[in-house]
């Protein structure tokens, strides 16, 4: 079967964190953090662009690849340059991506787009040591870590052998979703508005389990045997935190429950919908919250509350997946982010103090 690229996952990078109502496995990760950072001084940003060359043209661990933005063509940057860093096997995925030299004043002076999924906590602390060498950033990483503040985070929760036609899903509040085809006929549903602090995307995934599929093609397939591999839902809330400094990221362990909100109908409501046949059309067309905003059009509010009372409140599932519980292993996740998520090892002192008790870094 040929499935896209972007379909194939390796489960292995998550953790375990229970199972569901009905015993599907569930694994949680980090999968997405955006870090702004501000230099405090003309000779740190002196530094830091004179470094940045050097970053450049090293390509000893991995591959760099320097952008430069114009302001004339392509998609604005909030930064005249930036870096890309890779693996260097071919076919390898972005690491991580830093912009530097801010366009605005209040874009903040560094940005580090790390991608946590493509990495155990030994190869990120490993990329974090490298570039904290004398040669590279030295000392001045960790200083900038302990004034970063997060501007997007994305939780990654995994639901096995569960798929988006078992139930109807929706986010509680939300009125807003869409739907979103893949080229290999898989679909993705977008509960919320992509410009809204919180939005959750809930996609189908294929779970690997360690091994590289064949090549992809032209059009970013490969051919695979699903039939002996897991499949998943993945529901991925994306945080964006629309303020400066309004979330530290030595403070990232507060970060609430961003699944607080996830909701699941059970698909019994289609037999209910006979009474309600202009919603069931909307239904077919929409995912939930946007059938029930498009209803809300047709009927008025009234009418829509009454519709929710009267039928859909008896099919929602609210044990379904105990979020709460799920939410709890968070901290693990952090923890699998080796030296970013833990901030006593951005002090020179407590890193000597490990080394010299025989322990290493990488292990974090």
């Amino acid at each position: 079967m040929k499935v896209s690229l972007k379909r194939i996952d390796d489960g292995c990078k998550s953790i375990p964190v229970g199972t569901s109502e009905e015993g599907h496995q569930l694994r949680l990760r980090c999968d997405y953090l955006s870090l702004v950072s501000d230099t405090h001084s003309l000779s740190e940003k002196q530094f830091l662009s004179e470094r940045f060359k050097a970053i450049r043209a090293d390509n000893s661990l991995y591959r760099i690849a320097p952008h430069f933005s114009n302001g004339r063509i392509g998609k604005k940057s909030r930064y005249r340059e930036a870096v890309t860093i890779k693996a260097k096997y071919p076919g390898a995925p972005v690491l991580l991506w830093i912009g530097y030299g801010a366009v605005n004043k209040g874009a903040g002076d560094i940005r580090f787009d790390f991608r946590p999924q493509h990495l155990s906590n030994v190869g990120l602390n490993k990329l974090l040591l490298w570039l904290a060498d004398e040669h590279r950033l030295g000392p001045l990483l960790f200083t900038l870590l302990e004034r970063a503040w997060i501007t997007r985070v994305d939780a990654a929760l995994d639901v096995y052998e569960f798929y988006l036609k078992d139930a109807y899903v929706s986010l509680k509040g939300s009125y807003k979703a869409e739907n979103r085809d893949f080229p290999d006929g898989g679909r993705e549903i977008c509960l919320g508005s992509r410009t809204s602090q919180l939005y959750i995307a809930c996609y189908p995934k294929i779970d690997a389990l360690g091994t590289l599929p064949s090549e992809p093609d032209t059009e970013g397939m490969v051919t695979i045997n699903t039939a002996q591999l897991p499949c998943f839902t993945r529901f991925e809330a994306r945080l964006h935190m629309k303020q400066k400094h309004q979330l530290k990221l030595k403070n990232m362990q507060g970060i609430a429950n961003l699944f607080d909100g996830l909701e699941f109908y059970n698909r019994s409501l289609d037999a209910d919908l006979v009474e309600y046949p202009e919603f069931a059309v909307l239904l077919q067309q929409w995912p939930l919250p946007q059938a029930k905003s498009e209803f809300k059009k047709m009927v008025g509010k009234n009418e829509l509350q009454k519709f929710e009372r009267q039928c859909l409140r008896y099919h929602i599932r609210p044990t379904f997946i105990d979020t709460p519980a799920v939410w709890e292993h968070w901290r693990l996740c952090i923890h699998n982010l080796g030296l970013l998520g833990q901030p006593a090892y951005w002090l020179l002192r407590h890193r000597q103090r490990r080394e010299a008790r025989g322990l290493s870094i990488l292990g974090l």
